[in-house]
Protein backbone atom coordinates (compact mmCIF):
# COMPACT_ATOMS: atom_id res chain seq x y z
CA UNK A 1 0.00 0.00 0.00
CA UNK A 2 1.52 3.52 -0.78
CA UNK A 3 3.89 2.37 -3.26
CA UNK A 4 6.28 5.19 -4.28
CA UNK A 5 8.19 8.00 -2.03
CA UNK A 6 4.74 10.51 -1.75
CA UNK A 7 1.61 11.54 -2.72
CA UNK A 8 0.05 14.34 -3.71
CA UNK A 9 -3.57 14.89 -1.74
CA UNK A 10 -5.90 15.31 -5.11
CA UNK A 11 -9.02 15.95 -2.87
CA UNK A 12 -10.41 15.72 0.63
CA UNK A 13 -14.18 14.61 1.37
CA UNK A 14 -16.23 15.09 4.69
CA UNK A 15 -18.47 12.98 5.59
CA UNK A 16 -21.49 14.36 7.50
CA UNK A 17 -22.51 10.62 9.05
CA UNK A 18 -19.40 9.83 10.89
CA UNK A 19 -17.93 13.22 10.96
CA UNK A 20 -14.77 12.13 9.16
CA UNK A 21 -12.55 13.44 6.31
CA UNK A 22 -11.59 11.02 3.55
CA UNK A 23 -7.93 11.99 2.03
CA UNK A 24 -7.77 11.02 -1.61
CA UNK A 25 -4.23 10.89 -3.47
CA UNK A 26 -3.17 11.49 -6.66
CA UNK A 27 -2.44 7.26 -6.51
CA UNK A 28 -5.74 6.79 -5.96
CA UNK A 29 -5.59 5.44 -2.47
CA UNK A 30 -7.09 7.09 0.71
CA UNK A 31 -7.04 7.46 4.09
CA UNK A 32 -10.04 8.54 6.77
CA UNK A 33 -9.02 11.13 9.56
CA UNK A 34 -10.41 13.41 12.39
CA UNK A 35 -10.98 16.66 12.26
CA UNK A 36 -8.74 17.42 14.92
CA UNK A 37 -5.73 15.47 12.79
CA UNK A 38 -6.94 17.14 9.83
CA UNK A 39 -6.66 20.55 11.98
CA UNK A 40 -2.81 19.52 13.84
CA UNK A 41 -1.33 18.18 10.40
CA UNK A 42 -1.83 20.82 8.19
CA UNK A 43 -3.90 18.38 5.97
CA UNK A 44 -4.82 20.21 2.44
CA UNK A 45 -5.66 20.06 -1.27
CA UNK A 46 -2.49 19.91 -3.16
CA UNK A 47 -0.01 18.71 -0.20
CA UNK A 48 2.30 16.41 -0.83
CA UNK A 49 2.83 13.79 1.75
CA UNK A 50 6.12 11.65 1.87
CA UNK A 51 5.66 7.99 3.79
CA UNK A 52 7.51 8.89 6.87
CA UNK A 53 4.56 11.97 7.81
CA UNK A 54 2.09 10.25 6.18
CA UNK A 55 3.21 7.14 9.22
CA UNK A 56 3.02 9.95 11.68
CA UNK A 57 -0.36 11.44 10.27
CA UNK A 58 -1.88 7.87 10.94
CA UNK A 59 -0.32 7.50 14.29
CA UNK A 60 -1.15 10.92 15.14
CA UNK A 61 -4.66 9.88 14.23
CA UNK A 62 -5.03 7.04 15.99
CA UNK A 63 -4.25 9.60 19.50
CA UNK A 64 -7.09 11.32 18.13
CA UNK A 65 -9.39 8.44 17.99
CA UNK A 66 -8.66 6.88 20.99
CA UNK A 67 -8.90 10.01 22.92
CA UNK A 68 -12.00 10.35 21.27
CA UNK A 69 -13.25 7.11 22.16
CA UNK A 70 -12.25 7.34 25.57
CA UNK A 71 -14.08 10.60 26.52
CA UNK A 72 -17.25 8.79 25.04
CA UNK A 73 -16.65 6.12 27.77
CA UNK A 74 -16.23 9.23 30.72
CA UNK A 75 -20.53 9.76 31.00
CA UNK A 76 -19.26 8.18 34.41
CA UNK A 77 -16.20 8.22 36.80
CA UNK A 78 -13.77 5.74 35.69
CA UNK A 79 -10.16 4.37 37.06
CA UNK A 80 -7.19 4.22 35.39
CA UNK A 81 -7.42 1.05 34.67
CA UNK A 82 -11.08 0.44 33.96
CA UNK A 83 -10.22 3.02 30.91
CA UNK A 84 -6.77 0.96 29.89
CA UNK A 85 -9.02 -2.27 29.41
CA UNK A 86 -11.78 -0.65 27.66
CA UNK A 87 -9.19 0.96 25.27
CA UNK A 88 -7.50 -2.46 24.74
CA UNK A 89 -10.90 -3.96 24.11
CA UNK A 90 -11.29 -1.39 21.42
CA UNK A 91 -8.31 -2.31 20.05
CA UNK A 92 -5.73 0.33 20.54
CA UNK A 93 -1.97 -0.18 21.24
CA UNK A 94 -0.14 0.03 24.25
CA UNK A 95 1.65 3.39 22.91
CA UNK A 96 -2.07 4.83 21.78
CA UNK A 97 -3.34 4.12 25.12
CA UNK A 98 -0.57 5.25 27.81
CA UNK A 99 -1.03 8.97 25.48
CA UNK A 100 -4.01 8.77 25.53
CA UNK A 101 -4.64 8.08 29.70
CA UNK A 102 -1.24 10.98 29.96
CA UNK A 103 -3.70 13.41 28.33
CA UNK A 104 -6.81 12.36 30.41
CA UNK A 105 -4.97 12.61 33.22
CA UNK A 106 -3.45 15.91 32.70
CA UNK A 107 -7.08 17.19 31.98
CA UNK A 108 -8.16 15.56 34.85
CA UNK A 109 -11.18 13.74 33.32
CA UNK A 110 -9.29 10.62 35.22
CA UNK A 111 -8.13 11.17 38.91
CA UNK A 112 -8.42 7.96 40.71
CA UNK A 113 -7.34 9.76 44.70
CA UNK A 114 -10.64 12.08 43.23
CA UNK A 115 -12.17 8.45 42.32
CA UNK A 116 -11.56 7.04 45.03
CA UNK A 117 -12.82 9.39 47.41
CA UNK A 118 -15.99 9.62 45.64
CA UNK A 119 -16.70 5.81 45.49
CA UNK A 120 -15.86 5.61 49.47
CA UNK A 121 -18.62 8.43 49.91
CA UNK A 122 -21.34 6.59 47.66
CA UNK A 123 -20.31 2.82 49.26
CA UNK A 124 -20.92 4.31 52.92
CA UNK A 125 -23.84 6.67 52.13
CA UNK A 126 -25.79 4.47 49.42
CA UNK A 127 -24.92 1.16 50.01
CA UNK A 128 -23.88 0.86 53.77
CA UNK A 129 -20.78 -0.67 52.92
CA UNK A 130 -17.94 -1.18 55.71
CA UNK A 131 -14.43 -0.28 55.30
CA UNK A 132 -13.02 -3.70 54.21
CA UNK A 133 -15.64 -4.09 51.55
CA UNK A 134 -14.97 -1.18 49.90
CA UNK A 135 -11.24 -1.56 49.81
CA UNK A 136 -11.16 -4.86 48.34
CA UNK A 137 -14.08 -3.12 45.43
CA UNK A 138 -11.69 0.01 45.12
CA UNK A 139 -8.30 -3.25 44.77
CA UNK A 140 -10.69 -4.86 42.22
CA UNK A 141 -10.75 -1.45 39.87
CA UNK A 142 -7.12 -1.12 39.88
CA UNK A 143 -6.37 1.38 42.54
CA UNK A 144 -3.07 1.60 44.20
CA UNK A 145 -2.72 0.83 47.99
CA UNK A 146 -1.25 4.22 48.99
CA UNK A 147 -4.67 5.59 46.92
CA UNK A 148 -6.90 3.06 49.14
CA UNK A 149 -5.16 3.59 52.42
CA UNK A 150 -5.60 7.45 51.77
CA UNK A 151 -8.83 7.52 51.29
CA UNK A 152 -9.93 4.67 53.89
CA UNK A 153 -8.15 7.17 56.11
CA UNK A 154 -11.05 9.92 55.19
CA UNK A 155 -13.53 7.68 55.29
CA UNK A 156 -16.72 9.36 57.45
CA UNK A 157 -16.38 6.68 60.45
CA UNK A 158 -18.99 8.21 62.30
CA UNK A 159 -21.43 7.58 59.45
CA UNK A 160 -20.01 3.96 59.05
CA UNK A 161 -20.20 3.17 62.88
CA UNK A 162 -24.02 4.47 62.74
CA UNK A 163 -24.63 2.44 59.19
CA UNK A 164 -23.43 -0.55 61.33
CA UNK A 165 -25.83 -0.32 64.47
CA UNK A 166 -29.03 0.46 62.55
CA UNK A 167 -28.05 -2.35 59.69
CA UNK A 168 -27.08 -4.72 62.72
CA UNK A 169 -30.16 -3.86 65.27
CA UNK A 170 -33.06 -4.28 62.15
CA UNK A 171 -31.18 -7.93 61.05
CA UNK A 172 -31.42 -8.52 64.97
CA UNK A 173 -35.09 -7.73 65.02
CA UNK A 174 -36.04 -9.60 61.86
CA UNK A 175 -33.97 -12.63 63.36
CA UNK A 176 -35.68 -12.11 66.39
CA UNK A 177 -36.91 -15.79 67.35
CA UNK A 178 -33.86 -17.70 65.53
CA UNK A 179 -31.14 -18.99 68.45
CA UNK A 180 -28.83 -18.10 66.09
CA UNK A 181 -29.45 -14.91 65.48
CA UNK A 182 -26.40 -12.68 66.47
CA UNK A 183 -24.10 -15.28 64.44
CA UNK A 184 -26.22 -14.77 61.45
CA UNK A 185 -25.88 -11.06 62.29
CA UNK A 186 -22.08 -10.98 63.05
CA UNK A 187 -22.09 -12.73 58.95
CA UNK A 188 -24.38 -10.44 58.06
CA UNK A 189 -22.28 -7.47 58.79
CA UNK A 190 -18.93 -9.13 58.13
CA UNK A 191 -20.29 -9.70 54.42
CA UNK A 192 -20.65 -6.39 54.11
CA UNK A 193 -17.22 -5.52 55.00
CA UNK A 194 -17.31 -4.36 58.70
CA UNK A 195 -14.11 -6.42 60.93
CA UNK A 196 -15.40 -8.60 63.53
CA UNK A 197 -13.46 -6.12 66.25
CA UNK A 198 -16.05 -3.26 64.76
CA UNK A 199 -19.22 -5.16 65.31
CA UNK A 200 -18.20 -6.51 68.86
CA UNK A 201 -17.66 -2.96 69.69
CA UNK A 202 -20.33 -0.73 68.68
CA UNK A 203 -23.62 -3.87 68.07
Amino acid sequence: MYSGEFMKITKILYNNKTKNYTVCFDNEESITLLEDTIIKKNISKDKTIYHKELTDILFEDQKNKSFEVAVKYLKKLRTSEEMENYLEEKGFSKDIIKDTLKRLCTLNYINDREYALSYCRDKVNLNKYGPKKIAFLLKSKGIDDDIINSSMENLDWDKIIDNLKKDGMSKLKKLEQDDKKWEKTVRYLLNKGYSYDLIKKHL
